[in-house]
Protein backbone atom coordinates (compact mmCIF):
# COMPACT_ATOMS: atom_id res chain seq x y z
CA UNK A 1 0.00 0.00 0.00
CA UNK A 2 1.35 3.39 -0.92
CA UNK A 3 1.79 5.97 1.81
CA UNK A 4 -0.45 8.38 -0.11
CA UNK A 5 -3.48 6.18 0.53
CA UNK A 6 -2.98 6.10 4.31
CA UNK A 7 -4.51 9.55 4.91
CA UNK A 8 -7.57 8.53 2.89
CA UNK A 9 -7.99 5.39 4.97
CA UNK A 10 -7.63 7.40 8.17
CA UNK A 11 -10.26 9.88 6.99
CA UNK A 12 -12.64 7.08 6.02
CA UNK A 13 -12.20 5.46 9.44
CA UNK A 14 -12.86 8.78 11.17
CA UNK A 15 -16.08 9.32 9.22
CA UNK A 16 -17.33 5.84 10.07
CA UNK A 17 -16.64 6.38 13.78
CA UNK A 18 -17.96 9.97 13.91
CA UNK A 19 -21.63 9.21 13.22
CA UNK A 20 -22.81 5.69 13.93
CA UNK A 21 -25.98 4.77 12.06
CA UNK A 22 -28.44 2.11 12.98
CA UNK A 23 -31.86 2.07 11.38
CA UNK A 24 -32.88 -0.63 13.86
CA UNK A 25 -32.87 1.81 16.78
CA UNK A 26 -34.51 4.65 14.84
CA UNK A 27 -31.50 6.94 14.28
CA UNK A 28 -31.22 8.32 10.77
CA UNK A 29 -28.49 10.56 9.27
CA UNK A 30 -29.38 14.22 8.84
CA UNK A 31 -29.46 14.91 5.12
CA UNK A 32 -29.21 18.71 5.22
CA UNK A 33 -26.78 19.96 7.88
CA UNK A 34 -27.69 23.55 6.96
CA UNK A 35 -31.39 23.09 7.68
CA UNK A 36 -32.45 26.02 9.92
CA UNK A 37 -33.78 23.66 12.62
CA UNK A 38 -30.46 21.75 12.73
CA UNK A 39 -28.35 24.92 12.72
CA UNK A 40 -30.66 26.41 15.36
CA UNK A 41 -30.05 23.35 17.54
CA UNK A 42 -26.28 23.78 17.23
CA UNK A 43 -26.47 27.48 18.04
CA UNK A 44 -28.73 26.82 21.01
CA UNK A 45 -26.28 24.24 22.37
CA UNK A 46 -23.42 26.75 22.28
CA UNK A 47 -25.54 29.52 23.85
CA UNK A 48 -26.65 27.17 26.64
CA UNK A 49 -23.10 25.94 27.26
CA UNK A 50 -21.85 29.54 27.41
CA UNK A 51 -24.49 30.40 30.03
CA UNK A 52 -23.67 27.39 32.18
CA UNK A 53 -19.88 27.77 32.01
CA UNK A 54 -19.55 31.55 31.61
CA UNK A 55 -17.54 30.94 28.44
CA UNK A 56 -17.71 32.92 25.21
CA UNK A 57 -17.64 30.33 22.43
CA UNK A 58 -19.15 31.05 19.03
CA UNK A 59 -21.04 28.51 16.94
CA UNK A 60 -19.30 27.79 13.62
CA UNK A 61 -21.04 24.84 11.92
CA UNK A 62 -22.79 21.51 12.20
CA UNK A 63 -20.28 18.94 10.95
CA UNK A 64 -22.39 15.79 11.13
CA UNK A 65 -25.49 14.49 12.75
CA UNK A 66 -28.28 12.03 13.16
CA UNK A 67 -31.82 12.33 14.44
CA UNK A 68 -34.53 10.23 15.99
CA UNK A 69 -38.18 11.15 15.99
CA UNK A 70 -39.89 10.65 19.34
CA UNK A 71 -43.42 11.32 20.52
CA UNK A 72 -42.54 14.75 21.93
CA UNK A 73 -40.44 15.97 18.97
CA UNK A 74 -36.99 15.06 17.66
CA UNK A 75 -33.70 14.16 19.33
CA UNK A 76 -30.57 15.38 17.52
CA UNK A 77 -27.04 14.01 17.96
CA UNK A 78 -24.75 16.58 16.37
CA UNK A 79 -21.04 17.06 15.86
CA UNK A 80 -20.45 20.81 15.93
CA UNK A 81 -17.50 23.14 15.46
CA UNK A 82 -17.13 26.20 17.68
CA UNK A 83 -14.70 29.08 17.82
CA UNK A 84 -13.10 29.51 21.24
CA UNK A 85 -11.04 32.64 20.77
CA UNK A 86 -8.66 31.96 17.87
CA UNK A 87 -9.01 28.17 18.20
CA UNK A 88 -11.68 25.92 16.71
CA UNK A 89 -12.92 22.99 18.77
CA UNK A 90 -15.26 20.10 18.08
CA UNK A 91 -18.03 18.94 20.39
CA UNK A 92 -20.73 16.29 20.44
CA UNK A 93 -24.11 17.57 21.54
CA UNK A 94 -27.49 15.96 22.01
CA UNK A 95 -30.62 18.08 22.00
CA UNK A 96 -34.32 17.59 22.08
CA UNK A 97 -36.39 19.71 19.67
CA UNK A 98 -40.08 20.27 20.35
CA UNK A 99 -41.74 22.72 17.96
CA UNK A 100 -45.26 22.18 19.31
CA UNK A 101 -47.30 25.28 20.14
CA UNK A 102 -47.50 25.76 23.88
CA UNK A 103 -44.44 23.60 24.55
CA UNK A 104 -42.32 24.71 27.51
CA UNK A 105 -39.21 24.74 25.32
CA UNK A 106 -38.25 24.55 21.67
CA UNK A 107 -34.75 23.13 22.26
CA UNK A 108 -33.35 21.40 25.34
CA UNK A 109 -29.64 20.58 25.66
CA UNK A 110 -29.20 17.01 26.93
CA UNK A 111 -25.48 16.36 26.41
CA UNK A 112 -22.28 18.35 25.75
CA UNK A 113 -18.97 16.52 25.38
CA UNK A 114 -15.68 17.51 23.83
CA UNK A 115 -14.22 15.91 20.73
CA UNK A 116 -15.32 13.23 18.36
Amino acid sequence: MERKSLPLLALAALLVVAVPYSAADGWIPIGDLKDPVVVGAGKFAVEQHNQWTLSNMTFAAVLNGEKQDVQEGTIFNLGIAVADGPAFKKFNVRLKYNPAPGALFEYRLLLWEQGF
